[in-house]
């Protein structure tokens, strides 16, 4: 049973990396110095206070929320109040969209939806499981060189829909990530994340790979030797094709995430007011104040 006092991850790769985003791994996580966050508190006499926490990479145009507490948080309305605090603060720290992973099966959808989220796409996490691991031959997942970048913005250009454009624009320099090479072609990529606690893989494979189980499993026995730590991988909805091969090999399945988008272009020049009106009403009750964390640790935002 979950406590009621649980984070609510919204970003797995943070969560299957580093673990509780409150916990040591977690806190050393948001350390990293290519990574911004901004920590919001909601605090109401009729609720709980709330709390949540956004990051921003460098050279990334659009902020990821991390999570936020307590799970009960999910039916207060003070909830409202602080994805509107977030987006505004977002939006301050000239982030063009404010993302977030949501189970598909929580409340907090149709409250993410309230506030002005949609969703962009779905999401599946998969994992081997223990003693699952196949035997692989040699790999043609490789570091990938600085002159790969374009290559690899091209292919992210070519495969993902519009709409996850937008919401995820493609970074201004190239993540940590393996390249997949065929016959000297580029025709594939493969996002990596590592922490204390595991490792996160976002695949994006051209639908002309015709072994796409083999392909992953070198992947995934790849990393895993380098690290010795548990390999995930998220499955978006636009590389839907690569779930059979999961499924071939017997891996295990997450339940199903929604990916969500706030639009903070659009606030910027039409909702921010709002944001800001809201927030600043607050000054008259000391009661429901929205305080804000600077990565240096220093409190901005409003207060009451």
């Amino acid at each position: 049973m979950r406590h009621h006092n649980a984070v609510v991850p919204l970003d797995s790769a943070l969560v299957l990396t580093h673990g509780n985003p409150l916990g040591p791994a977690g806190m050393l996580g948001q350390l990293h110095p290519s990574r911004g966050s901004f920590t919001g508190v909601v605090d109401r006499d009729e609720g709980p206070k709330l709390i949540g926490q956004f990051s921003i990479n460098q050279g990334e145009e659009f902020a990821r929320m991390a999570f936020f507490l307590p799970e009960s948080a999910g039916e207060s309305k003070g909830l409202l109040l602080l994805l509107q605090g977030m987006a505004s603060m977002a939006g301050e720290w000239d982030a063009h969209s404010l993302v977030a992973e949501v189970p598909e099966s929580s409340s907090l959808f149709e409250q993410f939806r309230h506030a002005g989220f949609s969703v962009y796409g779905w999401q599946h996490v998969w994992k081997v499981p223990a003693g699952g691991r196949q035997e692989t031959g040699k790999s043609s997942w490789h570091q990938p060189a600085s002159s790969d970048y374009l290559t690899v913005k091209n292919l992210y250009q070519y495969l993902l829909p519009p709409i996850v454009q937008s919401a995820e624009p493609f970074p201004a320099s190239l993540p940590g990530g393996r390249v997949l090479r065929f016959s000297g072609e580029t025709v594939g990529w493969a996002a990596v994340k590592t922490g204390l606690h595991g490792v996160f893989v976002l695949p994006l494979l051209h639908p002309e790979v015709k072994n796409a189980p083999q392909v992953l499993a070198c992947l995934e026995a790849q990393l895993h030797r380098e690290t010795r730590l548990p390999v995930y991988f998220g499955v978006r909805s636009y590389q839907a094709w690569l779930e059979p091969a999961l499924e071939s090999m017997d891996w295990q399945v997450m339940p199903r995430q929604a990916l969500m988008v706030k639009r903070l272009a659009i606030l910027q020049k039409a909702a921010l007011p709002v944001v800001h009106a809201v927030r600043n009403e607050q000054r008259t009750e000391p009661t429901t104040p929205i305080l804000g964390f600077d990565r240096q640790g220093n409190e901005s935002g409003a207060k009451g």
